[in-house]
């Protein structure tokens, strides 16, 4: 009942350099592997069969949604919240989302490895994008962001975003900010 995605254009080079096809992803954790595995070394290496066979404009957008914290309110109505039972909602919508500024990964961000470099985008982290600032889905859409209907579920174009210049000069420099963010935001819980 989880949904990910990767784009058409880099799908192939992406889904099967990863530790498991990228279709067959059904967890955080998986998703966790697959960001600190397959997109690096197809991204920011040179000689990846993906920058062999493509040029990378633009920039590389990672965008995460989550629900509000659990409540007694999200649960369904069959299950008795007398009890102090809390529960997630089901699903992402403008009324569900989880919108409040994301402390911990705010904290690197702002006072963490990533200050310096991300404030004139040196390491090729862009210095227009804030990964705990939830944006709406105007916001979204706005930074390039896009709506996208699935066969479970669909999805506006609020979030938390992180992006990332692909023709940056020193990709060793965007590889390492890369992989220091991967694990400052999977710590932070992102």
């Amino acid at each position: 009942d989880k949904e990910y995605f990767c784009r058409l254009g880099v799908y192939q080079a992406l889904s099967d350099t990863g530790p498991q096809p990228f279709n067959q992803i059904r967890s955080p954790p998986e998703v966790w592997t697959w960001l600190e595995t397959a997109i690096p070394k197809q991204v920011f290496i040179n000689t990846s069969s993906l920058r062999r066979s493509n040029l990378l404009v633009g920039t590389l957008r990672i965008w995460m949604q989550q629900v509000k914290d659990e409540s007694a309110a999200a649960c369904q109505e069959n299950v008795p919240t007398t009890s102090g039972i809390k529960c997630l909602s089901e699903d992402y919508n403008k009324n569900t989302a989880g919108t409040e500024d994301l402390k911990a990964v705010k904290a690197f961000w702002d006072n963490g490895t990533a200050k310096n470099a991300t404030l004139n985008g040196d390491d090729g982290r862009s210095n227009n994008t804030f990964p705990y600032k939830f944006l709406t889905d105007a916001e979204g859409l706005a930074k390039g962001m896009f709506s996208e209907s699935a066969m479970l579920s669909s999805y506006d174009a609020s979030g938390y975003l992180l992006a990332y210049e692909t023709q940056f000069v020193n990709l060793t420099d965007s590889y390492a900010a890369y992989l220091a963010d991967m694990k400052a935001l999977r710590k932070a819980g992102w």
